[in-house]
């Protein structure tokens, strides 16, 4: 709740997409749904965003997962 609090009051705000492999498993994220709060270790920074919305996309024998995460710009 304080992440969501945080993003909420923060001012401009960035819209980023990322598309992700769907990875299930005991130790793995799996479906990373609306409303969930992640951290992203980028290249040049690390940074934290609240996701949006999902889409899953199936190609056999590939899975997935297109993310919009919303974060401070």
């Amino acid at each position: 709740e304080r992440g969501r609090a945080i993003l909420g009051a923060a001012g401009n705000k960035l819209m980023q997409t990322m598309t992700l492999p769907l990875l299930t498993g005991p130790d793995l994220p799996g479906l990373i749904g609306p409303g969930n709060l992640i951290r992203v270790d980028d290249i040049n920074e690390r940074w934290r965003g609240l996701v949006r919305s999902i889409r899953v996309s199936v190609g056999m024998p590939k899975v997935r997962q297109i993310i919009s995460v919303e974060r401070q710009a």
